[in-house]
């Protein structure tokens, strides 16, 4: 029975392991979270895209203007948003990290605070969360970037960009 989470675990950290974050340049943060009723509600989209910005990528939230290189293949980007999970007393949040097919690439630790005031709170909160991030080596090293296969992908969905509605979400980009 014990070597069944072992499995489970080691598989977990195999995984991780292959994850490589040096073949990313570009972060793109929401603009609005889910737990905030408006756009960089308590500033909490604009202290999540200064600290990526921080760690070495070039940020964007989901609202602005990309780089022409980004425009023309999403895939380079990396997808930062914050969740919340607050208990009563004590306001708690993690930070998700996706690629452009929305698979969850990392999910950083639980960063809390006990702040009552709610931008302060979660401004420490998403801080404390980023901590676990900002452990990991990150040097953007173009030659590692594989994505190829995906720019293709963009390109025919580029195509039959006519036919989504302007709200429809696909692979991480809003599309027009």
């Amino acid at each position: 029975f014990l070597s069944i989470p072992l499995f489970i675990l080691s598989i977990n950290l195999t995984v991780a392991q292959t994850i490589n974050f040096n073949k990313y340049q570009y972060v793109i943060v929401d603009s609005k979270f889910d737990f905030v009723r408006q756009v960089d509600g308590y500033r909490t989209s604009s202290l999540t895209k200064f600290l990526f910005k921080k760690k070495g990528f070039i940020t964007y939230l989901d609202n602005e203007k990309y780089a022409d290189e980004l425009a023309k293949n999403g895939c380079k980007a990396l997808y930062a948003v914050v969740k919340d999970v607050s208990g009563f007393f004590v306001t708690k949040s993690y930070i998700e990290i996706r690629d452009c097919k929305d698979r969850l690439l990392i999910k950083s630790s639980e960063g809390t605070s006990k702040y009552k005031e709610y931008e302060k709170a979660y401004r420490q909160s998403i801080r404390r969360a980023f901590e676990s991030i900002s452990e990991i080596p990150y040097e953007y090293e173009p030659s590692l970037s594989d994505n190829q296969e995906e720019v293709n992908i963009f390109s025919k969905v580029r195509e039959n960009s006519k036919t989504l509605t302007p709200t429809k979400k696909l692979t991480g980009l809003l599309y027009a």
